[in-house]
């Protein structure tokens, strides 16, 4: 008997190579390493039977469904049996018993994978149906298939060509791209395309300020509008936020900043943008000085006088002056009436009417920033308000007379002073007007004056200036400065044997009894003070001569010790044999 082989017969299946194009792949079958069989259910087949697995054989026919075979098509997706009633032992060429259905198992698959691509590493945006990236994008492109199983997975960046998808994607150029993915199972069904369009925002916002109103230089006052305004070109912004000092941080919402409610004074504000995918801007600074205060207006008689009764009588000879200072923008008009005059501007002391009677002077001034001294910055009119005594009055208008005193180690150099981070500056003042306030100070332009308190040190090697400044108790400040030269430099140490060494020990020099130590040490700013040194442990003495007298046959230990003029030390240490 004849063994007899049920088949299929294949059809092969070559897959294009392709650039643009995703759709040309040919339905083939594939056996797992198990021997199943996977066929495309959109793929026709044929039976064949032979006598050997080699022999082509006979293409079986069926007589009753022509027009459904040879070629045939599998009805359902999944899996499909060809089977023979009875086993037929291979060697006894019997039929089995007990009896038993031989079968052949075939798994249809018609359908196509199923490709997702996901996006990690980076904060996302949706707006407008545009989707946009943070920095750090990556992209993994993943794909399942019902039966066979998937074979590979093409992507397509942007307008260049398909390519096999080897792993994650990563995107650190910003701009618009085009993702297109799609997979293709092991017997040739290859899903529709998915296509993902985002854009990669890797640039953070620009943000700035304009000031409107009242403004000289820096100094504004609480009319002056200050506005944020800030632009993202990609994904847009999420939030602008300031800080005003050390007030709490707020996002910014229009109008301007909330200035009117600070304290006269100098102000900092700090503010950045952040967009929709977390773009952060640099920090960026506004310094300004809030100027809310008004001007301090006095009166002074030059003349005669006389007091009476509380009543102030000037001759025709005698005139009134007015001063005004301001603590920081400065004066703009000093304004005056008398009796029921208009207001006019005030340039010189001046005559009262020479009309016998009772006159009344009315004064007010007005700074650069329009604070008025009447506590009306917006009208002339409500002089009511303000009421002044034509009496002398004191106005101090100088800052303290201030001075500095260097404790500790100090050398003159010519006009150079020099300092070690021992030294001390102490710091003083006197005020014989209104009297000392405080005094304060700055080193080297770096930082904003620090309130002194106790005398301080300094520890930057260099040149050092140092900026001083008195404040008076009616806040009227002066300023001082000069320059020192710090030196925290040790000196360096120079030795040298009389007599060349005789070879090397224990890596140390052999040196002869006879040998003697010369030290020397030099300072290249304010100069060495003294050289000292120590001889295998004894008590420091000052070095005058040739070192000598050291142990013989044993290892000797000098210590140098050298000091500069501002106290800066240096040790080193000399070890040798003697023989």
């Amino acid at each position: 008997m004849n063994r007899i082989l049920l088949g299929l017969v294949i059809l092969g299946l070559q897959l294009s190579t392709f650039a643009q194009n995703p759709d040309s792949h040919q339905a083939k079958p594939y056996t797992e390493s198990t021997g199943v069989l996977y066929w495309n259910q959109h793929q026709a087949f044929f039976l064949r039977i032979g006598t050997s697995e080699r022999d082509t054989g006979v293409v079986l026919k069926s007589n009753k469904q022509t027009q459904f075979t040879n070629p045939g098509y599998f009805d359902e997706e999944g899996m499909n049996i060809i089977s023979t009633k009875f086993a037929v032992d291979p060697v006894s060429k019997k039929r089995v018993n007990p009896a038993i259905e031989i079968q052949w198992n075939i798994i249809a698959d018609g359908t196509s994978p199923k490709t997702q691509i996901s996006f990690g590493g980076a904060v996302e945006y949706s707006s407008q149906k545009k989707v946009y990236f943070g920095p750090s994008l990556n992209v993994q492109v993943t794909s399942q298939d019902k039966h066979s199983g998937v074979e590979n997975i093409f992507i397509q960046n942007s307008n260049g060509n398909f390519e096999p998808y080897k792993g994650q994607l990563y995107f650190d150029t910003e701009g618009e791209f085009k993702l297109t993915a799609y997979a293709v199972d092991r017997v040739g069904n290859a899903e529709k395309p998915i296509t993902k369009i985002f854009t990669v925002d890797r640039t953070a916002p620009e943000s700035k300020y304009e000031i409107h109103g009242p403004q000289l230089n820096e100094i504004i006052n609480i009319d002056t509008k200050i506005e944020l305004f800030t632009t993202d070109t990609i994904s847009g912004i999420k939030n602008l936020e300031y800080k005003i000092d050390e007030l709490p941080r707020q996002i910014y919402k229009g109008g301007g900043l909330p200035t009117a409610n600070l304290e006269d004074g100098q102000h900092t504000v700090e503010f950045f943008a952040t967009d929709n995918v977390l773009n952060i801007e640099k920090v960026k600074t506004l310094r300004f000085y809030l100027d809310k205060l008004p001007p301090i207006i006095t009166s002074d008689v030059l003349g005669d006088r006389f007091i009476v009764n509380d009543q102030i009588y000037f001759s025709g000879r005698t005139k009134l002056k007015l001063t005004s200072v301001d603590n920081k923008s400065g004066i703009k008009d000093i304004l005056f009436s008398i009796d029921s005059d208009q207001f006019g501007s005030y340039t010189q002391p001046f005559y009262l009417p020479s009309k016998p009677g009772i006159h009344i002077v009315r004064f007010f001034a007005i700074d650069k920033m329009d604070n008025m001294s009447t506590g009306d910055r917006h009208s002339h009119d409500r002089f009511e308000e303000y009421r002044h005594n034509v009496n002398k009055i004191y106005v101090d208008l100088t800052g303290p007379t201030l001075s500095y005193e260097i404790l500790g180690p100090k050398i003159q150099v010519g006009d150079t002073t020099f300092l070690s981070k021992n030294s001390r500056i102490k710091l003083g003042g006197t005020d014989g007007e209104s009297g000392m306030n405080y005094l304060s100070y700055s080193i080297n332009q770096t930082q904003a004056e620090e309130t002194y308190t106790v005398p301080f040190s300094l520890s930057k090697d260099g040149v050092n200036y140092i900026e001083i400044f008195g404040y008076d108790n009616v806040n009227n400040r002066n300023r001082d400065d000069f320059t020192v030269i710090i030196d925290n430099q040790a000196p360096e140490i120079f030795f040298i044997f009389s007599i060349e060494a005789l070879g090397i020990k224990e890596e140390l020099p052999i040196l002869s009894k006879h040998t003697k130590l010369y030290l020397a040490a030099t300072d290249e700013k304010v100069g060495t003070k003294e050289i000292s040194y120590s001889v295998n442990g004894s008590s420091f003495v000052p070095y005058t001569t040739a070192i000598g007298s050291f142990r013989a046959n044993s290892v000797n230990t000098v210590i140098a010790r050298a000091i500069d003029m501002l106290a800066n030390e240096k040790i080193e240490e000399i070890r040798f044999w003697l023989e």
